[in-house]
């Protein structure tokens, strides 16, 4: 894994030479992850070529919103174009830019902690109370 952690990949495998590409993954600072690869409405089997996937994104400050990943065809021609289908405002505004801090301390006998501090924004530590 990278320093970003792993993050969500599709990849197309070949039944015959038992080869992997990677057609997406997911990259910082956003996290997305994959949802449904959308077939035609054909009898058509499924192609890269104008290959559609929907993914969720999200960051620590906003909600996920549902995209839509179309590849162009042939399929190699290019990047995907990209739409976004939802709007789905932050649930709670008031707390969107909190600053997030790991904090690591030890308890009086020893034993290691971990906690979560989070501060308003703008928040200097030794500054404000």
């Amino acid at each position: 894994p990278d320093a970003d952690g792993k993050r969500p990949f599709v990849d197309t495998f070949d039944l015959n030479t038992h080869e992997t590409e990677r057609i997406w993954q997911s990259t910082p600072p956003v996290l997305e992850y994959p949802v449904s690869l959308m077939d035609p409405p054909t009898e058509e089997p499924l192609s890269l070529d104008n290959l559609k996937l929907l993914v969720s994104r999200e960051s620590p400050t906003e909600p996920p919103q549902y995209h839509v990943l179309t590849w162009p065809s042939p399929y190699n021609a290019g990047v995907p174009s990209e739409v976004c289908i939802t709007d789905f405002p932050h649930p709670y505004p008031a707390l969107r830019d909190l600053q997030k801090e790991i904090v690591q301390y030890e308890r009086s006998d020893g034993t290691p902690l971990t906690a979560t501090l989070y501060t308003p924004p703008g928040y200097t530590p030794g500054v404000d109370p």
